[in-house]
């Protein structure tokens, strides 16, 4: 429904639906698809559902006439399939890579527990204190939109940002917040220290830290000891072994 509604409208389109606001994206996108189904010459859609391992789960050809309840149904069957955090409370999450090939904000905001829109309340859970985003993806073109839902970044990310292109997709949603640079940080290890700044009171050996590869690949990461100690012992977890996170000159290992 939201292609139909945005993604044949192409920038015009997008850019009076979220007008809007979220009532726009809630409200608006549905009607408008309604009425594009029954105007256009529209024979059907294909509807890929995919699981937390981006595997395709299910395709399915849908008549025009049956998009409306049948998107809605595979929507509620993705949601199912969604993936996400082994715990539901952290001091600190690392995000080795962000981007608009991971996520359309960037950052999967169901993950992270955080929308990141003014006035709509963040998800009950997770919840995380500090977010640090550690790179873009080569294939965001210098679209960081979503950086603003992280709280620091590093300064490989920031030199990445091409910003007429951020800010074009950033005003199309009209969304601001999204869009705010977060602190920046010279090296990982600088990240990971202003993070432990801002949580007053820690103690670094009750760190509750998960590094993972992006908000998209959930299936292999890495946590601090006290997280660990939690997942013991779950039938959907297996240790791995335990490794050092920091390489040469302050940086995460990457392997």
């Amino acid at each position: 429904m939201k292609m139909i509604a945005i993604g044949l409208g192409k920038r015009h389109q997008a850019v009076e639906i979220h007008r809007h606001g979220v009532r726009g994206l809630r409200e608006i996108v549905p009607e408008v698809a309604k009425r594009v189904l029954v105007q256009s010459k529209l024979i059907l859609g294909i509807g890929i559902v995919e699981n937390a391992y981006e595997e395709i789960a299910d395709v399915r050809a849908i008549p025009a006439s049956d998009i409306p309840s049948e998107d809605s149904a595979l929507l509620e069957y993705s949601r199912g399939l969604m993936p996400g955090l082994p715990v539901e409370e952290l001091d600190v999450l690392i995000v080795d890579r962000m981007g608009k090939d991971i996520s359309g904000v960037g950052l999967d905001t169901n993950v992270i527990g955080r929308v990141g829109i003014r006035g709509e309340p963040d998800p009950e859970r997770p919840r995380i204190k500090i977010i640090i985003a550690r790179d873009l993806t080569a294939a965001s073109h210098g679209n960081a939109l979503g950086i603003g839902l992280a709280d620091i970044t590093t300064r490989r990310l920031y030199e990445k940002i091409d910003f007429e292109t951020m800010y074009e997709n950033l005003y199309a949603s009209s969304f601001l917040e999204r869009g705010k640079i977060p602190i920046i940080a010279e090296s990982d290890e600088q990240a990971l220290s202003f993070a432990l700044r801002a949580c007053p009171g820690l103690d670094p050996t009750r760190l509750r830290a998960i590094r993972i590869r992006s908000t998209l690949r959930l299936d292999l990461l890495y946590a601090s000891a006290p997280v660990i100690d939690e997942l013991q012992g779950r039938p959907d977890t297996e240790v791995l072994g335990r490794v050092n996170w920091f390489g040469k000159g302050g940086e995460l290992a990457e392997s």
